[in-house]
Formats: structure tokens, C-alpha cells, sequence
């Protein structure tokens, strides 16, 4: 019995060193996702802003041009009828506010406040953690469009209906029923305003304010009130630009995950990208948290300022932008960023995705002296899973214990807890009875059995006999009668 607690103690050591020499293997999509949950986080960005637009008329010199060239379809037969020349007409104008919305001196001026969510990963214990630049900065066109749709959308519908009611003085409102539909030409209506607000508006005393949550986040939480209040330390700028930013949170003992190196990477690798998609919540009583998508490197592609994106087949939707993007081994490789667009179209192009590699992020990292630091207690919290998973309840249960004590609100971490006590309770438990023979041990017997182990794989390579694994047992078993 005595050498069968010695090999036990053995094997147990065995398992010590090889997480303490931080051996990286291949993980199953699952553990990527478990592991790497509790360090990616929720991004809000509140901004506010003071918006000043010019109010419009139709361009004369371009609507001229545009109703002769209607003339010559409808005279050529390429325009059935009159009622559809109407609708040609008003489908070319409202689809391209910017060509035929000219401005006039009335300025309008609004209040305008929006929203920008998106996805971050924690980098080090104390709080400092990578997102995109376009998910926090106060610049860029999608912003714009927010804010436009935010203080400016009731104003695009009045100016709307004004002009629908224009239309039935003139008679042309049953022809635009009858071809295009009212509904359907009233949004058209509304985006076209939209769109030209967008480009003429003026922003001023834009006031940005940043929370980050972490975990799963309850349905309708205000972050600005249960988030952390994040401070940016550095950021690029959106694409083509370096898309990165830096954030900071005042925190402690917080879950993190692992830089890798994206150079080695190649076509054909495979990916994961973790994050917040807004369109995985389903209804509003339901919390959001990080949903997995997997996929392959396409290719790597080179920017205008010659430096290079990951392309990825990967799934990303609106909300993953700032989120990790893991190799086959679990480190975050790079960030997940933005989706190709079909020029003529506008819309996204499928299964065509970008990722900003590590090599960039770390750039941002260096100039503000910022080293990524793997948090003890992810990796304790990595450890309980490896053994709740091969159903060492009793063991997973002490290490997740630990962890809440350190901090309370690690995420997941209570989950776990549950699952295991009930997992003990229905007698499902298989911890080895002889790991806290080993602890109780104290230092002596584990460097012992460590040295015994050491000079078994030395024996191993050197083809000598194998006296040292009985020495090993012989060391174990002396210390167990000491006790």
C-alpha cells in the first residue's frame, strides 16, 4: 500500500511540474472558450456631443441631368411606364442624399448622445486591457452616423412626411404606392437624411466617458453604474489605421489571458474568436456573455502604412470588434476587427474578416511600458477546470474556493462552485485521496519524490538499470513512517 501511494505521490509531482513548466498543447475548442471567458469583456462607449447641420435643398444642377436621362428611358422603352419613371426618380435621389442634397446657410443645431459596445480581453491582474480603437474613440463615420440617427432622426422624419405631403399636391403618391410602397419609401427617405447629416454635421464639447464588464452581463444593466470606469492610455485610430486602444481599469487580482506570437501563423491554421455579438442575445431578459466562433487564416494582407492583417474565415458580427482571437494552443494572437464590404453594395462580405495581429498590439503595449502578466488565479482557475473535467470535484472545489476568497467576483468561478458540491453530494467525486496524503507531506517529501522522478528520467536517457525509481519509493515511504 505504501509504494502504491509513493507511485500516486509520484504521478502527482509529475502533473506539478509539468503545469509549473507551463507546457502549451493543443487545447479543444471548449477549453479555449472556459479558460479564456472570465478576462473578455464588455466595452461601452458613452459619447456625447453638441451637433450643429446645415439644412438642405435639391441640387437644381444635378437633378436636371437626372430627369432628362428618365426622359430618354421611358422614350427609349426602357421605363414601362410613367408611375415607374416616378419611382426612378425618387430611388436615385433618396439613395444618394450627397449628389442631390445640396446645403443652404440654416444650421441646425442638436443635443446628441450614443453607444458604442464592443468586446475587450484583460491583459494583466491590475487591469489593463486591449480593445479596438473604433469601438472606443469619438471619431469616425460610424459614430457619426449614431449621433446623427440619435438627435437628428426626428428631424429626418418631419422633413420626410413634409415631402410626402408635397407629393400628394402633385399627385404622385399613388404612383410611388403602387411601385415602390409607402413604408418602403419612407425609410428609404429617413437613411438618406441620415446620410447627408452624417457628412455635413459638425461635432462639439464631445464628452466620452468608458465602462468595461466583466463576465456575464445581466439583461438591461446600466454599466455606467455596475461596469468599471475605463481609462484610455493608448489608442491608434480606426482602419486603415492601427485599429488598437489601451484601456485601464482600477482592479485588482482580475482574471487575464496570454499573448502568443502571430508570425508563425499561416494559411490554413486554424482560429477562435471570442467576444460579445449583439446578435447572440435573443431577447432582452437574456445575459450577455462571450460566444466562441472558430475558423482558418485566409491570408495576410498589407495595409496602406505597410503593416499587415490576419484574414480569417471566422465568424465576426457586430460587438466581437476589440475581442481575442486564439490559436489552437489558447493565446490571444490578435483582435478581432472589422468584416470586408462590397463597395457597390455596401453590405459585409461573408466569411471575409480581419484580425490586427499581437505584433501590432504590442507596439501600443511598449510605448507605455506595459508588460502582459498571466494572472495566478487564471491560472489556478485553469487548473480547477482541467480537474472538474476529469471529475476531481473535491480538488476543483478547493482551487475555485480560493480563487473567490482572493476575488469574490471572478467570473464563472461561483458556477463551478455549484456544479461541483452537487457533483460531490450525488457521490460523482473521484479526487485521489493520496493528493492530500502528498500536501500533508509538506516540502520535503514532494522536492524528495521530485528528485527521485528527476533521476528516473535521467536513468531513462543515460539506459541505466533502474535503481533510482526503487530509491524514489524507498525516500517515499521513509517519510510516510516519520509522520
Amino acid at each position: 500500500m505504501n509504494a502504491l501511494r509513493t507511485w500516486a505521490a509520484i504521478g502527482l509531482v509529475t502533473l506539478g511540474l509539468t503545469a509549473c513548466g507551463k507546457e502549451v498543447q493543443e487545447l479543444k475548442p471548449k477549453q479555449i472558450a472556459e479558460q479564456s471567458k472570465p478576462a473578455t469583456v464588455l466595452v461601452e462607449a458613452h459619447h456625447k456631443a453638441q451637433i450643429a447641420v446645415p439644412d438642405y435643398t435639391l441640387n437644381s444642377e444635378a437633378i436636371a441631368p437626372l430627369q432628362q436621362e428618365i426622359q430618354r428611358q421611358v422614350r427609349r422603352g426602357q421605363i414601362s411606364s410613367p408611375e415607374r419613371a416616378v419611382a426612378v426618380f425618387f430611388e436615385e435621389v433618396l439613395n444618394n442624399p450627397l449628389k442631390y442634397f445640396q446645403p443652404i446657410d440654416k444650421i441646425i443645431r442638436k443635443d446628441a448622445e450614443a453607444v458604442s459596445t464592443g468586446t475587450g480581453f484583460i491583459i494583466t491582474p491590475d487591469g489593463y486591457l486591449i480593445t479596438n480603437a473604433h469601438v472606443v474613440s469619438a471619431e469616425g463615420d460610424d459614430l457619426k452616423q449614431d449621433l446623427a440617427a440619435s438627435a437628428l432622426k426626428d428631424v429626418a422624419i418631419e422633413s420626410c412626411e413634409r415631402g410626402w405631403g408635397q407629393l400628394s399636391e402633385a399627385e404622385l403618391q399613388s404612383a410611388i404606392q403602387r411601385t415602390i410602397g409607402t413604408k418602403e419609401f419612407m425609410q428609404m427617405c429617413l437613411q438618406g437624411h441620415l446620410q447627408y447629416f452624417a457628412e455635413y454635421m459638425d461635432l462639439s464639447k464631445i464628452d466620452t466617458e468608458i465602462y468595461t464588464a466583466i463576465g456575464a452581463v445581466a439583461a438591461k444593466t446600466d454599466l455606467t453604474e455596475e461596469g468599471y470606469r475605463s481609462e484610455i492610455k493608448a489608442i491608434g485610430s480606426s482602419i486603415p489605421g492601427k485599429d488598437v486602444a489601451v484601456l485601464k481599469i482600477n482592479a485588482e487580482n482580475l482574471p487575464t489571458i496570454e499573448l502568443g506570437e502571430d508570425k508563425s501563423l499561416e494559411a490554413g491554421d486554424g482560429i477562435f474568436v471570442l467576444g460579445y455579438p449583439a446578435g447572440a442575445v435573443i431577447n432582452d431578459k437574456e445575459a450577455a456573455e462571450p460566444s466562441l466562433t472558430s475558423g482558418l487564416v485566409s491570408a495576410r494582407k498589407t495595409m496602406p502604412d505597410d503593416w499587415e492583417v490576419i484574414q480569417t474565415d471566422a465568424a465576426m458580427s457586430q460587438g466581437n470588434s476589440g475581442g481575442p482571437v486564439f490559436n489552437d494552443k489558447g493565446e490571444a494572437i490578435g483582435v478581432a476587427t472589422f468584416g470586408a464590404v462590397n463597395r457597390q453594395t455596401g453590405e459585409a462580405v461573408q466569411g471575409v474578416n480581419f484580425v490586427v495581429p499581437t505584433t501590432v498590439v504590442r507596439e501600443f503595449l511598449q510605448k507605455i511600458n506595459v508588460q502582459p502578466q498571466e494572472s495566478k488565479l487564471s491560472e489556478q482557475y485553469q487548473e480547477g477546470i482541467l480537474q472538474f473535467e476529469s471529475e476531481q470535484y473535491g480538488q476543483a472545489l478547493q482551487l475555485f474556493r480560493q480563487i473567490q476568497e482572493l476575488n469574490p467576483k471572478f467570473p464563472y468561478v461561483q458556477e463551478y462552485v455549484t456544479k461541483a458540491r452537487s457533483a460531490i453530494d450525488s457521490g460523482k467525486d473521484k479526487t485521489i485521496s493520496v493528493w492530500v496524503y502528498a500536501a500533508a507531506g509538506g516540502g520535503v517529501l514532494l522536492v524528495s519524490l521530485a528528485s527521485g522522478l528527476w533521476l528516473v528520467l535521467r536513468s531513462r536517457k543515460r539506459s541505466v538499470k533502474v535503481a533510482p525509481v526503487q530509491q524514489a519509493m524507498a525516500v517515499g515511504n521513509s517519510a510516510e513512517k516519520g509522520q
